[in-house]
């Protein structure tokens, strides 16, 4: 059996073509396997740098709180900062499941509401679409 590297589908031996997508069935299968990962990866490295800036955040919103005058800039600080960083810590803790392929789909688009990961969202956002991601996470 040939397994599609675009699909992940199994083939036929004798099969040129993927009877899911129709793509070529000339590539190894073993391609299939790194780019999922790759992806994967390179997400957990974006969402640890998000929490770390909530973390960062929230931890100036802290020093606010010593200044009347900076008081409620610091509590709006934390009551936006410290949701939010747990929100994309979790994804570093969690079993690749396929609920968590739509959580981490969400915070990718959450990332991409700020022009300084704008640029590292979008191609790992066409990434994560690929079916390979889906499969990793047993979503069909």
């Amino acid at each position: 059996m040939k397994k599609c590297t675009y699909c992940g589908r199994e083939n036929e031996d004798q099969n040129t073509r993927c009877t899911g997508c129709e793509t070529e069935l000339s590539q190894p299968a073993e391609c299939s396997v790194p780019e999922p990962l790759q992806a994967v990866r390179w997400f957990k490295i974006y969402t640890g740098v998000l929490a770390f800036c909530y973390l960062a955040c929230a931890g100036y919103g802290v020093l606010l709180l010593d200044d009347p005058a900076e008081r409620v800039l610091g509590i709006a600080l934390q009551v936006i900062s410290i949701p939010l960083l747990i929100a994309c810590s979790l994804p570093l803790l969690l079993r690749p499941r396929p609920w968590l392929w739509t959580y981490d789909l969400v915070i990718i688009c959450l990332g991409m509401t700020s022009a300084c990961f704008l640029i590292f969202a979008i191609p790992l956002l066409l990434a994560w679409l690929k079916p390979q991601t889906k499969s990793y996470f047993g979503k069909t």
